[in-house]
């Protein structure tokens, strides 16, 4: 079952877009200083949204802590490291020779499903090479 921790918090960013199905995802801030959702796999993840806000609205990110996600295409399991997706899910780091790491599996997921990670608050290069 997913829970959550939260140690660090940033509230009062304002959604830059409907975010209202993008709950658990990982966000971004962009340019104009509104939170969005990451939509390129490289994009610096400010944190994973915790709320569902209309546009315009407060937008509640977790930075740091136990956070619950949507896993992606490539599943979550516990104890692996996890990276995002572009489309701000996430899945398992896997054998891939460089990835930013953004935290490790409590529990684990299949494709659209809810996990719990331990998200770092920061990115992490691994490299396998």
């Amino acid at each position: 079952m997913a829970t959550q921790l939260p140690l660090f918090t940033l509230p009062g960013f304002e959604a830059g877009a409907d975010m209202t199905d993008d709950q658990f995802k990982f966000v971004t801030i962009s340019e104009a200083e509104k939170v969005e959702t990451v939509s390129v796999a490289g994009d610096t993840p400010l944190g994973v949204l915790q709320n569902a806000p209309k546009a315009g609205e407060s937008a509640q990110i977790m930075q740091a802590g136990i956070t619950k996600v949507i896993a992606g295409a490539g599943n979550i399991s516990a104890g692996e490291y996890v990276v995002m997706n572009s489309d701000g899910t996430a899945e398992d780091a896997g054998t891939t020779a460089s990835e930013e790491v953004v935290g490790i599996g409590i529990d684990g997921a299949d494709d659209g499903n809810i996990a719990s990670i331990l998200l770092f608050g920061a990115v992490i290069e691994r490299d396998l090479s």
